[in-house]
């Protein structure tokens, strides 16, 4: 099992090191009469967490999709969907019923 950060193990290895630490650090303090230090340890290893399940895992993906998803606007007509034609002052026919 590879446990590399960016791969499921290491995930599931931070998920569960980032809740179970922190919330037994808490628990031990709290019991021992440090009820602040347990929420600042807590609040900090949690944080941690968040921060490298970040930079581990959502940072590196690419939410914009292949290149080809990516529409340029043409040079020639600045992306204008009727390709540069002017129709200003163009009347159409309506289309006749079949």
């Amino acid at each position: 099992m590879n446990l590399g950060l960016g791969t499921r193990g290491g995930f599931v290895v931070v998920v569960l090191v980032g809740v179970l630490l922190p919330g037994l650090t808490n628990h031990v303090l709290s019991q021992s009469g440090y009820h602040a230090l347990g929420s600042a340890a807590w609040a900090v290893g949690y944080a941690t967490m968040a921060v490298v399940l970040y930079v581990g895992w959502v940072r590196p993906l690419d939410p914009t999709g292949p290149d080809s998803a990516i529409r340029e606007p043409d040079d020639e007509t600045g992306g204008d969907p009727t390709g540069g034609a002017d129709t200003e002052g163009t009347e159409t026919e309506p289309a006749e019923p079949n």
